[in-house]
């Protein structure tokens, strides 16, 4: 089973966006394993960047109150992606959650390992930004890792503050997880952009996805339509990047 975090030292990055489509581009390998995600971020957004109206559906935040399983809460879209939400909740049913995992920080990594999935899986878990205790969950519960960032001036100048905190987190080997950049949105007409480009570059070196995904007014519109870039416009330049990335992906990252 593969199963990588994805995460950002700060909002706003499009961590979510990436994490739907990145997951659609994984379920359109052939042959290729199934490919599941995991939203723990309280926005409870996952699901509807995959087409799926869930909303009020109750997700993986009450998992353990209601006594559910895993296979009850897992919505599937279209395009073939498993989603279990973070699901429809009250302040204090998240705040009861976050309070379970503080005090058990390998619950999600128990709760994949009886989830009984099929062989070749592939989860995506998708974080709110920060340290928090889903960071923490994610980590424990991953074989690798994918920090999402912007070819801005904010996110070079939070980079020391980022590979602090990446190589200050553990997983449940106590270990280092593997953790790679990912740049999203980088804009090529933006001279900016293409400065911060260089130096992210030179500075991360192997430690920067080799795959950048750029600025595309198709992948914009997709969200409007609730689907996937790939499948709203599968021939846009962000689909052929995404695709890119998926087959990257599955070589860097062992199951």
């Amino acid at each position: 089973m593969r199963v990588v975090a994805v995460v950002s030292m700060k909002g706003g990055v499009g961590k979510t966006t990436l994490t739907a489509n990145l997951a659609s581009a994984l379920a359109q390998i052939p042959a290729f394993g199934p490919v599941w995600t995991i939203d723990l971020d309280p926005q409870n957004a996952m699901h509807w960047h995959l087409g799926l109206h869930a909303s009020s559906a109750p997700g993986i935040c009450s998992l353990e109150a209601d006594h559910a399983t895993w296979s009850s809460r897992v919505l599937h879209s279209a395009n073939g992606v498993g989603c279990l939400p973070y699901g429809a909740h009250t302040e204090a049913t998240r705040l009861e959650f976050e309070q379970q995992l503080a005090n058990d920080p390998l619950w999600l990594r128990r709760q994949l390992q009886h989830a009984t999935l099929p062989k070749g899986s592939t989860i995506l878990i998708d974080t709110p930004p920060g340290p928090t205790v889903y960071l923490q969950q994610a980590y424990h519960a991953a074989s690798a890792a994918l920090a999402v960032i912007l070819s801005d001036a904010a996110s070079y100048a939070t980079l020391p503050a980022m590979n602090t905190w990446i190589s200050s987190t553990r997983n449940a080997a106590g270990a280092a997880l593997q953790t790679w950049y990912v740049l999203n949105q980088v804009d090529p007409t933006d001279p900016l952009s293409h400065d911060v480009c260089d130096l992210l570059t030179n500075q991360l070196g192997s430690m920067l996805a080799p795959i950048r995904i750029h600025r595309d007014e198709s992948l914009c519109e997709s969200l409007v339509f609730q689907k996937t870039v790939l499948e709203y416009a599968p021939h846009a330049q962000s689909s052929l990047e995404f695709n890119q990335l998926a087959q990257w992906l599955v070589q860097a990252v062992s199951p």
